[in-house]
Order: structure tokens, then C-alpha cells, then sequence
């Protein structure tokens, strides 16, 4: 970024992390101008959120992206408080958890961002700034004192848990207050053992499971330790000798990549939109991280802003920006939810075995098994559209499996690549859709076969049309018309 005393953009993004990467490159596919800044000066090297899984996975993959990662190396299963769940029910063409750092994926998002034209600042931070109904007006600075001010549309806060935009904007955020606290460590050069669902004690639990270029990531929960602050940074010894006080046997280790400590602390703001202010990620919501769900669910808030964000932009209307709120805490909750019953399941003594005995019980049922695999794995939440009620199939993410007879390097060089609305049918559309089709400029895809996931089981569908982010907008059994789906979204896009 040049260094002019005044500046303008459609929208300041704050934080180059998972969310502010993907939201800006989100962005610049809608054809807005961006800054994005970060207070780092350099990217992060640290391993950090350890995994994608299959709602980031997909979303990734629908724009092209998939391949950056190289060859994919993961698990065919995940976990809820360590019961192992298996994804063959749920029509994806990619691993369920696939064990990537962080400094991978924003390695990979970073690269995304440049090929469409955006660029991240860093060095600067946000100092302040202040709205009316208009504008934006932000301060930044560098560590050299330098000083720039910058006009935008909106401001988004990508800056987590201790977000600087959330805190000058006053938005309420609420947090439980932490029981239990965890040391997180990866090391190389150790015999830590392959054990990625956990294994519990009287004193505690510790899981361990490689993180990629030789090293080994294990987390320790000792009941009754003293609480840390959060993202504080451990030696080596501190995690392996809380290891051995929890398992009572130590691990060989040379050294240490990265060592930190988090809680069970979970909570959201009241609001994540607040006039030209919008926060997510981390700065909206945190939880326990269980099954490696914040970052996914971090980048699937910003694929819902992005195109959102850009009707805001292009149409001065607000209520696009309610919808995504809307959606987004609906998806936030869900998260609390599912990672506030693993803690408790997990992370508490042996009074909570009866318990677990009787959820293992109920994991044997395969409805349920597979409901909670697709909850941990972002894609079970379906959104409530006001016309979508007789049509299961609407308001779910379409995964890469509801296309089966789609040919793989079809799917992987991106099916939403450029972020558009996408017309997928069997056969070809019929003349009043042809017109809808046309009118709108909505590309179109054909293929043999569209079976689309509902709650209970899998429905086939002739004709589906999808939402930028991927989610089912309407089907050929949906109750209203083509163009009525297409406007509601287009003009009144709220529910």
C-alpha cells in the first residue's frame, strides 16, 4: 500500500487470517475494490488451526482452489468428543478432514487473492474510525508512525477474538466463563503416538496426531490446572509434563514449533452487523475447538459475506446484509452448541461416563451418526427460506457428490470459480427458464444425474439453481417459479 494521507475502497477488511483472506478475494470476484490490512508484518509460520473439513473443503473447491494444496492427506473420519463418525453417507468427493496447517491455507487463500487483483497490507493496524450513513472513516498506522486515512463503504472485522473493530464498534460480546484449560504443542522429532480422538483419565485428556513437515500436535486437558490466558505462549516442558501428569508416562521431543493454550470459553455478539460495521470469524463468535471447526466455519462466514456484501455495495440496500446475519448466527449457534456438548462429554471426569455410554448408544443409529459427522463438518445446517418449506433440498450446501456423473477435473477447476449463480439441470431448461436464464445471465451446466441431500436421505432433482456460495436456492420441486427464487434473492434477499 502507498503511503497518500487519504485513501478510499468499497470495503476495509481488517485481518488477514482465513476469513479476511477468503472475504477479500470474495470480494474482488464481485468486482469490489478492497484494503485489506494486518497488523502482522509478516505471514504467520505457526501450524495454528490444524484442518479443513468438508463445508471449507467444498467451498474452496468450488472456486478453483483445491489444488493449490497439493496432494491432500487426511482422515476418512471425524469425531464428536472423540466417538469416531464416518462420511460415507455424505455425498462429498473429499476426505472428510484433511490435516493441513494454517500458514498452508492462508498460503493458498493469499495466492487466490492475488490472481484476482488483491493484495494484503501489512504492518498496519487499525486505530480507529467512526461511521455515518454514508461512509466509513478509518485511521490506520505502521510501526513507523506513519498515518493513513481511509474512506470505505463498510468496514469488516477479521481480527479475532480480541477484535479492535468489534470493540470501537460496541458490539456486545458475550462470553462463558472457561473451566477447563488445554496446552496445545507441535513438536518434531517425537514418539508421540497416532491418537486423534483422545484418550481420557481420571486427571484429564490428551490427543496427538501429526500436523504435517514431521511434526506431532498434542493437546493436554489436566482438570483443576490454572487457568492461562488465552493464546498464551508454552514451552515444551510445560505441555510434557502436563502430559505426564495426565497420562502418567512421558514422550521423547527434540523441539518445539509452536506452543499455546486455549479454553473452553464460547460465546458470540449480540450482533454482526451494526450499520456499516460487520464482524466475523473469531471476531463474532469463539468456542471450544473441538474437531477443528473454527476456521472452516470462519471461511464459510466469509463466502456467505462476500457476495452479500457486494449487494450492499451495488444496491444501497441494507437488508442483504440482514440475511447474511441472519444465516450466519444461525450457523454460529449451531457451532457453540455441538462444541459446548463435546466439552462436556470430553472434558470432564469419570462422572460423565454413564453419559457417554449412553451417546454411544445412540451413535449406532446411522440417521444420527450422520447428522452429527455433518454437523462438525459444516454442512448439515439447511436455512429456512420462506418458500423453501415443501423442498428439503433448498437451503443446503451443494457438495461435490450431488453431481456424480460430473467429471472430477470438471469439479476441481471450480464450478463457481468466478463467484456467480450457477443453473445446473439434466436435461434442457424450458422456455420460461431459458428467458430467466438469459434475462439475468446465469450460466448454465448440464449433467446426467443431481441428487441432492436432505436430513433424512438423498432426493434427485432435474434442475437446481445455486447461490454464489454454493447453497441450493431453488430445484424444479421447489413450490415457486425460477425467476421468483432468483428475485427474491436479487431485490428482497431476507427471510
Amino acid at each position: 500500500m502507498s503511503h497518500p494521507n487519504k485513501l478510499s475502497t468499497d470495503v476495509l477488511v481488517v485481518g488477514a487470517g482465513p476469513s479476511g483472506l477468503t472475504l477479500a478475494a470474495e470480494l474482488r470476484l464481485q468486482g469490489l475494490s478492497v484494503i485489506i490490512i494486518d497488523r502482522e508484518v509478516n505471514a504467520t509460520e505457526e501450524s495454528r488451526a490444524l484442518g479443513l473439513t468438508i463445508g471449507a473443503l467444498e467451498h474452496l473447491l468450488s472456486r478453483g482452489q483445491i489444488e493449490k494444496f497439493g496432494e491432500l492427506r487426511g482422515r476418512d473420519t471425524v469425531h464428536f468428543a472423540g466417538f469416531p463418525l464416518s462420511i460415507q453417507e455424505i455425498a462429498t468427493d473429499l476426505l472428510p478432514a484433511v490435516e493441513i496447517p494454517q500458514y498452508v491455507t492462508e498460503a493458498v487463500l493469499n495466492a487466490w487473492l492475488e490472481e484476482v487483483g488483491g493484495v494484503v497490507n501489512r504492518g498496519w493496524e487499525l486505530v480507529d474510525f467512526s461511521q455515518d450513513t454514508d461512509k466509513v472513516l478509518s485511521i490506520l498506522s505502521d510501526d513507523r508512525q506513519n498515518s493513513i486515512e481511509v474512506t470505505s463503504k463498510f468496514i469488516v472485522g477479521c481480527d479475532g477474538a480480541k477484535s479492535t473493530v468489534r470493540s470501537k464498534a460496541g458490539l456486545d460480546f458475550k462470553v462463558s466463563t472457561p473451566s477447563v484449560q488445554m496446552l496445545l504443542g507441535d513438536f518434531l522429532e517425537t514418539d508421540l503416538p497416532d491418537n486423534p480422538f483422545g484418550k481420557r483419565t481420571s486427571r484429564g485428556m490428551v490427543m496427538s496426531g501429526p500436523v504435517g513437515d514431521g511434526a506431532v500436535r498434542v493437546i493436554v486437558a489436566e482438570f483443576g490446572a490454572p487457568l492461562l490466558e488465552r493464546g498464551k505462549s508454552l514451552s515444551g516442558e510445560e505441555i510434557s509434563s502436563a502430559y505426564e501428569r495426565v497420562l502418567g508416562e512421558r514422550f521423547e521431543w527434540d523441539s518445539l514449533h509452536w506452543g499455546s493454550s486455549f479454553t473452553d470459553a464460547s460465546g458470540m455478539a449480540e450482533q454482526f452487523v451494526k450499520g456499516r460495521v460487520v464482524i466475523i470469524g473469531d471476531a463474532a463468535h469463539i468456542h471450544l475447538p473441538a474437531g477443528g471447526q473454527g476456521m472452516n466455519v470462519s471461511i464459510l462466514d466469509a463466502a456467505n459475506l462476500g457476495w452479500r456484501l457486494a449487494q450492499a455495495v451495488k444496491t444501497h440496500s441494507r437488508v442483504p446484509l440482514q440475511a447474511f446475519e441472519l444465516e450466519r448466527k444461525e450457523a454460529a449457534m449451531e457451532l457453540l452448541n455441538n462444541t459446548r456438548a463435546q466439552g462436556q462429554l470430553f472434558l470432564r471426569g469419570v462422572e460423565i461416563d454413564p453419559l457417554r455410554e449412553v451417546v454411544a448408544k445412540l451413535l449406532e443409529e446411522p440417521l444420527s451418526a450422520r447428522n452429527l459427522a455433518r454437523s462438525v463438518s459444516s454442512v448439515n445446517l439447511r436455512h429456512n427460506f420462506e418458500y423453501a418449506f415443501k423442498d428439503e433440498a433448498v437451503g443446503r450446501r451443494a457438495l461435490s457428490g450431488v453431481f456424480p456423473e460430473l467429471p472430477w477435473e470438471t469439479k476441481r477447476s471450480g464450478l463457481q470459480k468466478t463467484g456467480q449463480w450457477l443453473y445446473i439441470s439434466t436435461q434442457d431448461p424450458d422456455d420460461e427458464c431459458e428467458l430467466v436464464l438469459d434475462r439475468f445471465n446465469i450460466p448454465q451446466l448440464k449433467t446426467s444425474s443431481i441428487c441432492c441431500e436432505t436430513e433424512k436421505e438423498q432426493v434427485n432433482r432435474n434442475a437446481i439453481l445455486l447461490r454464489p456460495d454454493g447453497v441450493i436456492a431453488w430445484t424444479d420441486q421447489s413450490d415457486i417459479s425460477l425467476e421468483m427464487a432468483f428475485t427474491y434473492w436479487s431485490t428482497k434477499n431476507t427471510h
